[in-house]
């Protein structure tokens, strides 16, 4: 009889549980609901979706959107047919997003609209109310409205913003890594490399008042604060040339580049053909050029390639190989 009893007794306390919880996920669903539906955009932006509804019950919540689109103060438009948003362990601070679907963007400026679209075979990543950012995709291909592409087989990008940190030099406010890979685009054939490069992949921590947005005043105040990138690693392959490289990224008075770094390079003689095929360099340059660094690169035990050492620098909107000045770095237009 009491052992009866106390599986009644523990029944009923399941059953309560269990009723408990139902309730309880029903609650946040509706509480979901009604705080995305009458959430306010920034000032000068605008979000709209044609449908909204909550999944996953029992052990998760998520929240599937049709037919979204976002606009910015200045009319550039982000927009797709479908978004899954899911709640990573009952935690609303952290966000998986899933777009399953093409995603279109109308990019509006002085000169007018410029439309792209981008296709992927998957697309998500993770959003943090504490700054970071996740993003995977793979089979991604962006096209825009004058017939130019840009396909890559994978991109991995992970990205983080403390604003706390950002009155501190000594602090980080930014951090981003980046992993590209087999980037395809025929506006790279102008190169004389090849249309692909395998692998463009780096890790940059920046210091320094992040500017809210890449315009003129916010970007100044950077500058004038001392803001600075420090490229920890940045490496590309592309067609023979392979490019490991570390050192720092700065603005000069005139909000233009500037920056001191160690390059590790098997395959230069690739990078001399590309400036005398573009006509940056003469064939007399061209030439003084592979001899001088062929006398300062050594041969790698490991791959039994000439590898070259050298310093990198930009100057002036200047590039620099060691004392060779290579190529003029085009200007940088800020929006105002």
């Amino acid at each position: 009889m009491n052992k009866i009893r106390h599986r009644t007794i523990i029944g009923i306390i399941l059953g309560l549980l269990a009723m408990s919880y139902v309730g309880f996920w029903f609650y946040t669903a509706d509480q979901i609901t009604s705080q995305m539906e009458n959430w306010t955009p920034p000032p000068g932006h605008d979000v709209q979706w044609q449908s909204l509804s909550i999944n996953g019950f029992p052990f998760q919540l998520a929240v599937e959107l049709e037919k979204l689109t976002a606009t910015d103060g200045h009319g550039n438009q982000w927009s797709t047919d479908h978004v899954d948003l899911a709640m990573r362990r009952w935690d609303w601070r952290a966000m998986t997003f899933n777009v399953p679907g093409s995603q279109e963007i109308v990019l509006r400026r002085t000169g007018g609209t410029h439309t792209l679209w981008l296709d992927s075979e998957t697309f998500g990543g993770i959003v943090s109310s504490s700054g970071a950012f996740t993003l995977n995709s793979t089979g991604l291909n962006l096209r825009d409205d004058r017939d130019e592409s840009i396909f890559a087989d994978s991109i991995r990008i992970q990205a983080e913003i403390t604003p706390q940190a950002s009155t501190d030099l000594e602090k980080r406010s930014g951090y981003l890594w980046f992993s590209l890979n087999g980037i395809q685009t025929d506006l790279l054939s102008q190169l004389s490399l090849g249309n692909r490069i395998d692998i463009a992949a780096g890790e940059v921590e920046l210091y320094g008042p992040l500017p809210h947005a890449l315009k003129t005043s916010p970007v100044s105040r950077w500058q004038a604060a001392g803001g600075i990138a420090e490229v920890r690693s940045f490496r590309l392959d592309y067609g023979p040339m392979n490019v490991h490289t570390e050192g720092t990224l700065a603005l000069d008075k005139g909000l233009q580049p500037v920056g001191a770094f160690t390059a590790r390079i098997r395959g230069f003689g690739a990078i001399i053909d590309i400036l005398e095929y573009n006509g940056t360099l003469g064939n007399g340059e061209a030439l003084t050029a592979k001899f001088v660094l062929s006398a300062l690169a050594q041969t790698d035990s490991t791959t039994n390639q000439n590898t070259l050492e050298i310093p990198i620098s930009i100057q002036d909107r200047f590039l620099y190989a060691g004392p060779l000045k290579l190529t003029r770095v085009p200007p940088v237009q800020w929006a105002e």
